[in-house]
């Protein structure tokens, strides 16, 4: 699924205090669309964990969420994982970390997207060994009650 950083119910523990003003701005700015896309992001972990409890076959929970999206070519090269509330990135690299997340099947979980400076692959090989998954600080005690 594709969503957005901004997406969130509670600023993400890693944000800076601008992070948190751009947060607040960006949600406030779009409030229906910010809803919408929460809702979809929580409802995918809710399934997942669902399945999960109930012994069926996992599945790639993924929420890809890129900040604001660019035209024009792939750069190749991108923050992936625990980024800055807002960004920017080309459409080509958000379609090229899609790919490379789908083509593991040990990812799952929130990955937000900025410009960087790494190769998409090496990315994505980051945040899996370091078991990034960006719904770190929401409440999936909440969600769990809110979806079943």
């Amino acid at each position: 699924m594709i969503s957005f950083p901004a997406a969130r119910r509670a600023a993400a523990p890693w944000w800076g205090k601008r992070d948190i003003q751009n947060w607040q701005q960006e949600t406030k700015s779009y409030p229906g669309i910010a809803e919408a896309k929460i809702q979809a992001d929580e409802y995918l972990v809710a399934m997942s964990k669902e399945r999960e409890a109930r012994g069926g076959p996992p599945f790639q929970a993924i929420s890809l969420r890129p900040s604001w999206l660019l035209t024009g070519p792939a750069t190749g090269r991108v923050k992936l994982g625990k980024t800055p509330s807002l960004g920017q990135v080309k459409i080509a690299d958000v379609a090229a970390v899609g790919v490379s997340l789908l083509a593991r099947n040990d990812t799952n979980g929130w990955y937000d997207l900025v410009e960087g400076s790494d190769s998409v692959d090496k990315a994505v090989d980051m945040c899996v060994e370091d078991g990034v998954n960006c719904f770190e600080g929401e409440d999936i005690e909440r969600i769990m009650k809110s979806y079943s």
